[in-house]
């Protein structure tokens, strides 16, 4: 380290109550300060019950909301696979690439979109173009 950057080494522990302790210890003076810090506001076994509940109020749309956020990654994935067959392909014909762009473009639309059955269509549409132009 240059000189007159301190090095200063932090300890964290959480014990079993969830009380944390923060140790910081200066290297080359010693010099050690602390802070525990401790859970004066607990929830209510009320308050507890309450967010579980609403917290299985929403577990479709919670899982329906991740579905589609896969199903948005998996045509992101594809989209970047074709857009890569459109840069460095040199076996496409110039049509071919401008037909792949232009459907790139397409689908880029539905990852705007939050309706699984869009998205899954898309997914569909642009494997089927990227397995035609490999075979």
């Amino acid at each position: 380290m240059p000189k007159g950057v301190p090095q200063i080494k932090i300890t964290f522990a959480v014990d079993a109550n969830g009380i944390v302790k923060v140790t910081a210890q200066e290297e080359s003076t010693g010099e050690k300060k602390g802070i525990i810090i401790t859970n004066r506001s607990a929830l209510s076994s009320d308050n507890i019950n309450a967010i579980v509940e609403n917290a299985k109020q929403h577990e479709k749309e919670d899982e329906s909301t991740r579905l589609i956020i896969d199903k948005k990654r998996l045509l992101e994935e594809l989209i970047d696979q074709a857009s890569d067959m459109v840069k460095d392909s040199k076996q496409l014909w110039f049509w071919q690439r401008k037909t792949l762009q232009d459907q790139i473009n397409l689908h880029k639309k539905a990852l705007l979109i939050n309706d699984l059955k869009t998205i899954e269509l898309s997914i569909e549409k642009i494997t089927q173009i990227i397995q035609k132009l490999l075979s």
